[in-house]
């Protein structure tokens, strides 16, 4: 559905760790809207399975 690379996950991850839900959520900027909305919960489980198969390549 959505793809997203290793490092972008691990980004994710490493903001999530230091501020929580909050610091992912999207922040205004210019340019054509973000395709993965962390309000739609179809996406969110996106993210937590990127999470999870990111999080198994470093064990």
């Amino acid at each position: 559905m959505f793809s997203a690379d290793r490092d972008m996950v691990s980004r994710w991850l490493g903001q999530w760790e230091k501020e929580g839900l909050k610091r992912l959520r999207d922040q205004p900027r210019r340019g054509r809207p973000a395709k993965l909305r962390l309000d739609n919960p179809e996406h969110l489980q996106v993210v937590k399975k990127q999470i999870k198969i990111s999080m198994s390549k470093f064990r």
